[in-house]
C-alpha cells in the first residue's frame, strides 16, 4: 500500500522528458497526478531548441517559480517556469532559459536571498555555481532561449572532480552538496558571499568498516560497512539535522541507507579549517550521526535519489530510481521502519538515471475557484458556452444544501422570503487554504444581457444587489468546501416580469474579507468576465416544481426573456432558443414548439426573416426558427419577452435555454442567457 502524501511534490521522470506534479488525495492522502501541473520538457525544449531532447534531472521552487535542470545528451540548461504554482498552463507558455552556460545540471537549492545555486559541469567533473538574478521575468520569445541571469560566480568542486546529485541551503546560509562521485558531504559557508574558485569549503568524510546502524528491526540491524554510499538527495528537518539518500548503485552495501547528520556535527564540520576534510571518529555513530538501513525492494536493492522532507510532518520523501516510483519515511520513528519491501512505497513514478531531485510545495498559494462548468478546473479560462449554468452555486429555501449538492432538485424559492445560497469552493492549487477567504453572493435581475458591476452592485434600484457573504473553511488541494451564505430576503419576483416569475441569476465571488466587490472584472463583460475569473461564477435560476400541470397547451407562460444592452452603443441582438432534456443535453430532434409575446412596437423592429415568426393572435408569435435573428436594441434598453413552450405531455423534465447573440460584421458572438427548468434536469436544478 502506498504511503500517503503531506503535501504536493513535484516529480522530474529524467526517462520520460516529463515533470509531474502530485497532490495528496483529500480524503486518503494517497499521491493523485495533478494533471494541469505536469509538464512535457519534450515539448518545451523542442519548442525552444527545435530538435533536441530533454531530460529533467532535477525541480526546484522559489516562491511560484519552478525551475527545472535539464540534463540531455543534446540540451542542457536551467529552465524557469514564472508563476507556476498560480497558473501552470500560462507559466508554460512563458517557459524561458534562466542558463546555457554550464553542462550536465543537476541539483538546485535557493538562500534567502533568492540566490539560486546550481551543480553543473560534465559527469566527472561537477561544480557548484552561484546565480543572481533567477527572479528574472519572462524576457519575451526572442530571449527565452538565452542566458537571463545577472551574474554568474563559480564556488568549485571541493578540491576534487565531483558529482554533486542534490543541494540545500541551512537558515545560516551555508550551502550543502551530497558528492555522489566521492562519497562526502560538502559544504560552502556563507555560500552567498563565497568568492570565486576560493576553497571556502569544508568536507565531511566518509567513515568505513564495520558501521553499527540506528535500526531496531533484527533484519535490518546487521552493520553496514559505509556511511555514505553514492550519497544523491539532501535537505533539513525541523530540528535543523541534516539528512542524505545514499543511491548505493555500485553495490557498495547490501543494505541502501538513508544519514542524519546532526546539529552539533554540522557545526563541528564548519568549524574545521578551510578547505578541510573532517572524517568523524567511530564514537559519533548512533551519537551525533546515525544510519538507517532501508529494505530491498521486490525489484532489487533501491536506488534512493533526490530528497525532500516536510518539515511540519517531519516525513521524507525520496525517488527511488531502481523501481521507477518512490518512498516516504517517518523521522520519528526512522529506527523502527519497516523490513517488509514495500511498506514505505510511494506511489509516483521516477525515472532512472537522473538524480530526480524532487520539490516538495513548503508553501504554495492555493487557487481557489468555483467551476462555470462540469470541465472547469480553474487553471485556464473556460470557453463553455453556458457560463450562466454554474453547477457550484444553487439556492435553497432550507438550510439543507449540504446534504443535497449539485444536481439534487430544488424547491422553488419563493419571493421576499429568508433563503440559502450555496456555494461549492474548489481548490486547484497545490497547497491548501488558510481558511480566511470569503466568498460572496450578488443577486441580479435574469436577463440574457446582463452586465457588470451593475445590476450586481444594487446600482440600479429592484435589478440586484449583495446576497450575503461567508468565510470559506480551509480547502485541501483538490478538495472542496461547501459554504453557506444567508439570504435575508429574497427579492420580489413580481418585478418587471410575470407574478411570482421566481426567475433571477446569482453571481458568486471568491475574495479575500478586504477585497473590493467583483475585484478584476471588466466593467460591461460579465460573460467573458465570467470565463477569465476563477473566482467568479453565475448560476441563473428559474425553477417549475415537478408535479405542476404540464406546459401544455402552448399559451401558458414558461417565463419573461429579458434581453439587455448595457452597452453605451446600439446593437444589434439575435435570440436563439433550446430544448435540453432531462440529461442535461440539447435535444437536436427536438419536436417543442416556442411562442414569443412581442408587443407590436417591438415586432415593428424585429427583422423578420420569411418564416420566422409565425402570428397567433393575441401578441403572440411562434418562432419557427427557435428564435429571433435580428433586434436591434437602443443603449441600455431593457426588454421583456414572455415566453411559452409547447412540448410533448409525457416529457416531464425539461428545460428551454435563451441564448442572446450580439451581431455584428456578419457573425454573433454569445452575450449570455437564461435557462428555465421543469421538473428535474441533470446538473440545472438548484
Amino acid at each position: 500500500m502506498s504511503m500517503k502524501l503531506t503535501r504536493s511534490i513535484i516529480v522530474p521522470e529524467y526517462g520520460n522528458g516529463l515533470v509531474k506534479a502530485y497532490r495528496p488525495d483529500p480524503t486518503t492522502g494517497l499521491p493523485v497526478e495533478d494533471v494541469p501541473f505536469g509538464l512535457d520538457l519534450n515539448a518545451i525544449v523542442g519548442g525552444l531548441f527545435p530538435g533536441l531532447q530533454a531530460a529533467p534531472n532535477a525541480c526546484a521552487l522559489h516562491g511560484d517559480d519552478l525551475f527545472v535542470t535539464n540534463s540531455s545528451v543534446d540540451s542542457q540548461a536551467v529552465f524557469k517556469f514564472p508563476g507556476y504554482l498560480r497558473d501552470p498552463a500560462a507559466s508554460i507558455a512563458k517557459a524561458f532559459v534562466i542558463t546555457l552556460v554550464g553542462n550536465d545540471y543537476v541539483g538546485m537549492a535557493f538562500d534567502v536571498a533568492g540566490n539560486l545555486y546550481v551543480a553543473e559541469g560534465s559527469y566527472d567533473d561537477n561544480r557548484l555555481v552561484r546565480y543572481v538574478g533567477a527572479d528574472t521575468p519572462y524576457p519575451g520569445a526572442t530571449a527565452a532561449v538565452s542566458n537571463n541571469y545577472v551574474l554568474m560566480t563559480g564556488l568549485g568542486n571541493a578540491g576534487l572532480k565531483s558529482y554533486f546529485g542534490d543541494l540545500v541551503v541551512d537558515g545560516q546560509g551555508n550551502l550543502w552538496g551530497a558528492d555522489y562521485k566521492n562519497d562526502r558531504v560538502v559544504v560552502i559557508p556563507n555560500a552567498a558571499t563565497a568568492v570565486a574558485d576560493t576553497p571556502e569549503f569544508r568536507v565531511l568524510g566518509n567513515l568505513i568498516g564495520s558501521i553499527p546502524v540506528a535500526n531496531t528491526d533484527p533484519a535490518l540491524h546487521g552493520p553496514a560497512t559505509q556511511v555514505f554510499a553514492g550519497p544523491e538527495g539532501i535537505d533539513f528537518d525541523d530540528n535543523g539535522d541534516l539528512w542524505v539518500s545514499n543511491n548505493n548503485d555500485a553495490g557498495e552495501q547490501l543494505l541502501t541507507s538513508v544519514v542524519r547528520i546532526t546539529s552539533a556535527l554540522q557545526a563541528t564540520v564548519l568549524s574545521q579549517p578551510r578547505g578541510s576534510t573532517y572524517t568523524p571518529p567511530g564514537t559519533a555513530l548512533n551519537s551525533t550521526l546515525f544510519v538507517y538501513q532501508v529494505p530491498n525492494g521486490p525489484v532489487a536493492r533501491p536506488q534512493l535519489g533526490g530528497l525532500q522532507i516536510d518539515r511540519t510532518a517531519h516525513r521524507a520523501y525520496v525517488n527511488e530510481e531502481k523501481s521507477h516510483s518512490g518512498r516516504a519515511y517517518d523521522l520519528a520513528t526512522m529506527a523502527a521502519v519497516s523490513a517488509a519491501p514495500g511498506a514505505n512505497d510511494l506511489a509516483i513514478t521516477s525515472t532512472a538515471a537522473g538524480n530526480g531531485g524532487l520539490a516538495l510545495v513548503r508553501t504554495s498559494a492555493p487557487i481557489l475557484f468555483i467551476r462555470d462548468d462540469s470541465t472547469d478546473t480553474g487553471l485556464a479560462p473556460t470557453t463553455g458556452s453556458t457560463p450562466w449554468e454554474s453547477p457550484d452555486v444553487w439556492p435553497r429555501q432550507g438550510a439543507d444544501g449540504s446534504e443535497s449538492g449539485p444536481g439534487s432538485f430544488a424547491e422553488a424559492v419563493a419571493p421576499l422570503m429568508p433563503a440559502f445560497v450555496y456555494v461549492r469552493v474548489s481548490n486547484a492549487g497545490l497547497g491548501p487554504s488558510g481558511g480566511t477567504e470569503e466568498v460572496r453572493v450578488y443577486w441580479g435581475r435574469a436577463s440574457t444581457g446582463l452586465s457588470v458591476p451593475p445590476p450586481w452592485d444594487g446600482s440600479i434600484p429592484g435589478a440586484g444587489g449583495l446576497v450575503g457573504r461567508a468565510t470559506i473553511p480551509a480547502v485541501a488541494p483538490g478538495g472542496d468546501q461547501l459554504v453557506k451564505v444567508d439570504w435575508a430576503k429574497t427579492p420580489d419576483s413580481n418585478t418587471g416580469a410575470t407574478p411570482h416569475d421566481g426567475h433571477f441569476c446569482l453571481l458568486a465571488e471568491v475574495t479575500s474579507p478586504t477585497a473590493a466587490d467583483l475585484a478584476g472584472a471588466t466593467p460591461g463583460d460579465l460573460i467573458g468576465s465570467v470565463q477569465r475569473l476563477p473566482h467568479l461564477a453565475w448560476r441563473n435560476i428559474h425553477i417549475t416544481v415537478a408535479g405542476e400541470p404540464q406546459i401544455h397547451p402552448i399559451n401558458r407562460p414558461l417565463g419573461v426573456i429579458r434581453m439587455a444592452n448595457h452597452t453605451p452603443h446600439d446593437v444589434v441582438a439575435a435570440l436563439t432558443l433550446e430544448l435540453i432534456d432531462r440529461a442535461g443535453h440539447v435535444d437536436p430532434k427536438s419536436t417543442a414548439r416556442f411562442v414569443l409575446d412581442l408587443t407590436s412596437d417591438l415586432l415593428g423592429r424585429v427583422h423578420s426573416v420569411t418564416g420566422e415568426l409565425e402570428p397567433l393572435g393575441g401578441g403572440q408569435f411562434e418562432a419557427l426558427h427557435a428564435g429571433i435573428g435580428h433586434l436591434p436594441l437602443k443603449p441600455g434598453e431593457i426588454i421583456n419577452i414572455g415566453l411559452s413552450v409547447a412540448v410533448d405531455p409525457a416529457l416531464h423534465d425539461f428545460a428551454v435555454r435563451a441564448v442572446q447573440h450580439r451581431v455584428a460584421d456578419g457573425r454573433r458572438t454569445v452575450v449570455g442567457g437564461q435557462t428555465f427548468v421543469v421538473g428535474r434536469v441533470r446538473r440545472l436544478n438548484a
